[in-house]
């Protein structure tokens, strides 16, 4: 384990006695992610202790949970091969790449090329994959019968009369 040090980050409560006793360690290996310790002077700070701040070069990617959003804005869901016809699959596959035009004569058109292959394998996909059926929900409960719903109404018009015709001002009187 490693750290830097950043100077006196402890003021005993008795104003004089003062010591460096707030570290951010890391190992050894991770050091050039480090890019900046420092000890952050924060006049709104009330504790006896200095904060210490770490910069860090970080980066992570994340994995979908449900599906990958294409750009077109449809979300593709991962495809169960064991229900696919593969045969009727591959079938389609050339068909699409027979369309396709792969004469490639300078770099620019193998980014066309990749892209054309990709467009196929996508409109293969989309042709063979039965869509996604939808869950099937439970109705919502309806508990606002005609009976409770005129209730509610008279109160409402009960209240508001009562406001209008002079509710007591005062917060202590026991009507309120």
């Amino acid at each position: 384990m490693k750290t830097q040090n950043v100077g006196k980050t402890f003021i005993h409560s008795n104003g004089s006695d003062c010591t460096a006793i707030d570290y951010i360690l890391y190992p050894e290996n991770f050091s050039d992610n480090i890019l900046h310790l420092r000890r952050l002077e924060i006049t709104s700070n009330i504790s006896d202790h200095y904060p210490v701040c770490a910069n860090i070069k970080f980066s992570f990617s994340m994995k979908p949970a449900q599906g990958i959003e294409s750009n077109n804005g449809q979300i593709v869901r991962k495809i169960d091969w064991h229900k696919i016809d593969k045969d009727l699959y591959k079938q389609v596959v050339s068909d699409q790449l027979d369309k396709c035009d792969f004469t490639i004569n300078d770099p620019v058109e193998i980014d066309k090329a990749v892209t054309n292959m990709n467009t196929a394998l996508t409109r293969a996909l989309t042709a063979i994959v039965p869509s996604q059926k939808g869950k099937k929900r439970k109705p919502k409960l309806k508990f606002m019968t005609h009976n409770i719903y005129l209730a509610i109404k008279a109160k409402k018009n009960a209240f508001c009369e009562w406001k209008i015709n002079g509710r007591p001002e005062i917060p202590s009187n026991p009507l309120l």
